[in-house]
């Protein structure tokens, strides 16, 4: 729930503000104060959605740009030399942020198969034992491939015989 004050006393705005507010407006109020006002709860409502794994996108940035990645886009993440890589249908996508952050806004279709990778598992073409107790995880139309172990692997089979109904 998104709360904006629309009042014409002053001297309430530091309580409005200690019960989490997103704007207190004074009167008389303009139609550009409303209008920054509905762009911090548009602002607000995202970031709810995002930081709980729910929005479709997931926003990420580096050093120079900010991206907007359709999750259904993203094939895996990588950790590779202190950088996270977004591996996705369109190209790849560098940021800085560590993976156990970026799998908290993920949503429930991602798996955590290795130390150094997050796959969405609906990408996930087949399994092929490399080692002993080593797999190489092959994705839909896609060259690279990510490695796991067999406990791992265990898990992903059960996580995706609970999503599908054959």
């Amino acid at each position: 729930m998104s709360l904006v004050f629309v009042t014409g006393h002053t001297q309430y705005a530091a309580q409005a503000f200690k019960l989490d507010a997103i704007d207190y407006l004074v009167k008389p109020v303009t139609e550009e104060s409303v209008r920054k006002a509905m762009s911090k709860i548009k602002r607000a409502r995202a970031l709810s959605l995002i930081n709980t794994g729910e929005a479709e996108v997931i926003i990420i940035k580096n050093s120079y740009e900010i991206y907007f990645i359709r999750q259904n886009d993203i094939i895996f993440i990588e950790r590779s030399q202190r950088k996270s890589i977004f591996h996705t249908i369109k190209g790849k996508y560098y940021t800085n942020e560590a993976l156990n952050a970026i799998a908290k806004r993920l949503g429930g279709k991602f798996f955590r198969c290795h130390k150094s990778f997050i796959i969405n598992t609906e990408m996930v073409e087949k399994c092929i034992p490399i080692a002993e107790r080593i797999y190489e995880i092959v994705f839909y139309d896609y060259k690279y491939r990510v490695t796991t172990n067999r406990k791992k692997l265990e898990e992903l089979y059960n996580m995706r015989k609970g999503n599908n109904p054959n």
